[in-house]
This record gives C-alpha cells, sequence and structure tokens, in this order.
C-alpha cells in the first residue's frame, strides 16, 4: 500500500494513520513536508541533469564516494592495528531490575574497522532495544568524529566500517521487541561504549563518556481552551566529557 501516489496522498490510509496518533495536524504536517522535501529533491536532481547530462553527473557522484571512502580509510589507518573491547550497561529495562549488558569489540586492521556487539545481552522485554540501524549508525557517528570537519557523508564513509549486531540482541532486536526508548536512550549507551573502546587505541583523542542519555521530557493532554491534543516533547542537556586538552562541557547535549 502507498501513503503517496502518482503525487496524491492516500486519504483513506492517511486517515487511518492519523486517527491513531495523539497530534493529527502536526504529523498531518510532517508529512507533507516530507513529501515536499522528496519533490524538491527530485526537481533539482533534474535540473543537474539537464544542466550536466547523466553521464558526467554519475561521474561527479562516484568521484564523491571515492574521495569520502579515501578520508575514512585514511582515518581508520590512523588508529593503531589491534582489538579493542568496552562494555556498558544500562541500569535494567524498565520491566525488571537485570542490567542490560552492551559489549562492543572492535578491531581495527590497517584501513579497515569492524564493530561487533555479538556479546551484548539478548532482546529484553521492556522498549530499551534498538534495531540494527541504530547500531550501524552509532559506529558511523564515531568514525565520522574522527574524521575532518568538511569531509562528506555518503557510501564512501561507510564501506571500510563492518559491524556486526546479531538479530536478537538487544541491538538489533526482532519483532515484537520494543524499540522506542532504545533509539533515543540505549543509542546514547552504543555510541559510549564505541567510544570506550576506541579509547584505548586513541587515549590522546577521545574524550569522556557524557551524560549517556538523551533526558527525554514529555508532557501532553487535552488543552482546556481548544479540548484538543497537545503534546511536548524534549531532550535536556546534560554535560559532555572532558577530553585530554578541553574542559567538560555543562548542560550540553551531544546527539
Amino acid at each position: 500500500m502507498k501513503l503517496w501516489d502518482a503525487g496524491h496522498p492516500n486519504q483513506p490510509l492517511l486517515a487511518l494513520l492519523l486517527r491513531n496518533v495523539r497530534t493529527p495536524d502536526e504529523r498531518r504536517g510532517d508529512l507533507t513536508a516530507q513529501v515536499a522535501a522528496n519533490r524538491t529533491a527530485i526537481r533539482r536532481m533534474q535540473e543537474l541533469v539537464e544542466r550536466w547530462s547523466l553521464p558526467i553527473l554519475d561521474e561527479h557522484v562516484e568521484a564523491l564516494i571515492e574521495y569520502a571512502r579515501r578520508i575514512t580509510r585514511a582515518t581508520i589507518n590512523s588508529i593503531p592495528d589491534g582489538y579493542y573491547r568496552f562494555t556498558d550497561y544500562l541500569d535494567d529495562d524498565g520491566t525488571s531490575e537485570e542490567p542490560v549488558k552492551i559489549s562492543v569489540g572492535i578491531t581495527v586492521r590497517g584501513s579497515n574497522l569492524t564493530v561487533d556487539f555479538s556479546k551484548s545481552s539478548a532482546q529484553v522485554r521492556g522498549n530499551i532495544n534498538t534495531v540494527a540501524a541504530v547500531a550501524r549508525s552509532a559506529a558511523y557517528y564515531v568514525v565520522r568524529c574522527l574524521m575532518p570537519d568538511d569531509a562528506p557523508m555518503n557510501h564512501g564513509t561507510f564501506s571500510p566500517v563492518t559491524v556486526i549486531a546479531p538479530g536478537g540482541t538487544v541491538v538489533n532486536a526482532r519483532p515484537p521487541a520494543g524499540v522506542a526508548q532504545g533509539n533515543v536512550e540505549t543509542s546514547q549507551r552504543i555510541t559510549d561504549a564505541i567510544f570506550g573502546a576506541l579509547a584505548q587505541a586513541l587515549p590522546d583523542i577521545i574524550p569522556a563518556a557524557g551524560q549517556g542519555t538523551m533526558n527525554n521530557i514529555t508532557a501532553g493532554g487535552i488543552d482546556p481552551r481548544s479540548q484538543r491534543p497537545f503534546a511536548y516533547y524534549e531532550t535536556m542537556g546534560g554535560g559532555m566529557g572532558a577530553g585530554p586538552n578541553k574542559t567538560a562541557c555543562r548542560a550540553y547535549m551531544s546527539i
């Protein structure tokens, strides 16, 4: 089923989705904005093709991907070869008092880097599990932090990085596991674990861990003035760790 087809919304399907959210007007706006962004991207891409031709555009796209790959490989090459492990824990999953383990092993070999979560906890009953994309994104983010500020982000950036996240673990849960909180909480601890492992290889570069949480604040209800539902969601800064040559940042959010 398509939510948008031939440039027009599937109104019955859209209505069904909006009846199942707390703030339908805002979510309608979000979806419409995403459609508009895609249409703008299509139009701009067509303009580039018309100006330069598809073969020339493809050539430059491939060159940009290869440029990003070279920068990533050079960055990984600067990390000493070896195996680095770090284990962190979430206090619990909200349904029991058992800590949830996030264990990462990083292998650096030449210009290739492998991030392995195989020794992490199995998926849990609570909603702090994540999907594989979260684990991969955390790995890519950490590598990107080590690269020059002006390095591009594309497929070439990711290709030298391999992420092993076995299905059924807390970092790659299978349905029907809950993952809502994992996206915003567990993702932070996964990132901290990867930084913790690489700190063993790069002690003069990697800073201390930050707050390790997004401090999610949510408020909602029915506005008595309009009798319409409202929702407010925010993440609160809690500080970043100090580095070898920099002091820590207070009330700062790094996500």
